[in-house]
């Protein structure tokens, strides 16, 4: 093999591994994209799951008392049916 054909055979490697990294590149800089909307979305996410944690905790609370007035009642009218 002489020098002009090494020196072909080695720029036409360096142009292949050229190439192979300018796509490395662009599949990072779309997986960085899909990254920051991941991240973003997980955020929503969370906030959403907190909103629905405080909601549940007001019907909770909302059904403990209505569990006690009925209660209450209940237990008044059997007094009242009683005597």
């Amino acid at each position: 093999m002489g020098e002009h054909d090494f020196q072909t055979e080695l720029l036409g490697r360096l142009s292949s591994m050229e190439s192979k990294i300018d796509i490395m590149y662009e599949e990072l800089r779309s997986l960085q994209a899909d990254a920051r909307k991941s991240s973003v979305d997980t955020a929503d996410a969370l906030t959403s799951a907190k909103s629905a944690h405080k909601r549940i905790d007001g019907i909770k609370t909302d059904a403990m008392l209505l569990g006690a007035v009925i209660s209450f009642f209940v237990t008044l009218i059997f007094k009242l049916l009683g005597k």
